[in-house]
C-alpha cells in the first residue's frame, strides 16, 4: 500500500481503470437488469430518464478516465488537479 501511494502515477492508472470499469458495467446495464422487459413498467418519462442518467453517467466516467489517463500530469502538478484526487 505504501508503494502506491509514494507513486502517484500508479494510482492514476488505477483509476482510469476503475473509471472504465465503470463504463463498461454501465454499459451492460440493458442486459444485465433486463432494462428492455423492466423498464416497460416505467411511465414513458420515467423510462427516459433513467437511460439518459445511466448514458450520464457512462459520458462523466469516461470523461474521468480521459483525464486521468491523458492529462496526469496536470493531475499532479495543479491545485485543480489535486482537489479532484
Amino acid at each position: 500500500m505504501k508503494e502506491l501511494i509514494n507513486n502517484p502515477e500508479k494510482l492514476l492508472i488505477i483509476g482510469t481503470i476503475y473509471h472504465l470499469a465503470f463504463v463498461v458495467f454501465h454499459l451492460l446495464f440493458w442486459k444485465l437488469f433486463d432494462w428492455v422487459q423492466d423498464l416497460k413498467k416505467l411511465s414513458p418519462i420515467n423510462k427516459s430518464v433513467m437511460q439518459i442518467l445511466n448514458l450520464r453517467l457512462i459520458f462523466v466516467f469516461l470523461i474521468f478516465a480521459y483525464i486521468c489517463y491523458f492529462n496526469s500530469t496536470e493531475m499532479l502538478d495543479s491545485k485543480l488537479g489535486s482537489t479532484l484526487l
